[in-house]
């Protein structure tokens, strides 16, 4: 389905384009959602960061509170992957944080963010949610959880 949707050139990656794709039972979530992120000279922790409410509307309008997220950071993107995941949440704390945006606060505290990234990544993405906590202090509360051994 998804590469017809590119044969078609249907699916560009322009900036923040969205595409909802059912998963037919081939992987845990129901839904799978791309997020265009613009051309790839364009992409950095600023873009990224302009993302975040895009992203929250998006959670909120589907009604769910929990996100797994794998970001562009090979070598040709020229950003770091724990610095990302750092930028990401302090954006969306922002926008937590602002009048402008009605999010109910019984959804925020179930917000959870999940990283496909891989065990390979692990302490990067561990330092990038630790970094956003301690420079968030009392913002958000952001709770770590380790994949457990095994799973």
């Amino acid at each position: 389905m998804l590469s017809r949707f590119l044969i078609e050139k249907r699916l560009t990656g322009d900036w923040q384009e969205k595409f909802l794709i059912p998963s037919q039972g081939r992987v845990m979530p129901r839904m799978i959602l791309l997020l265009g992120l613009g051309k790839v000279r364009e992409y950095s922790y600023l873009r990224l960061r302009e993302l975040s409410p895009y992203i929250l509307e998006i959670l909120k309008k589907l009604n769910t509170s929990n996100i797994c997220l794998s970001l562009p950071y090979e070598e040709g993107c020229n950003v770091d992957c724990g610095k990302l995941i750092e930028v990401l949440i302090e954006g969306i704390a922002d926008c937590l944080d602002l009048d402008q945006y009605s999010f109910d606060q019984e959804w925020v505290k179930g917000l959870r963010l999940f990283f496909a990234e891989g065990e390979e990544r692990f302490s990067e993405i561990l330092l990038g949610v630790q970094t956003a906590q301690s420079i968030l202090e009392d913002k958000l509360k952001i709770r770590i959880f380790a994949p457990s051994q095994g799973a």
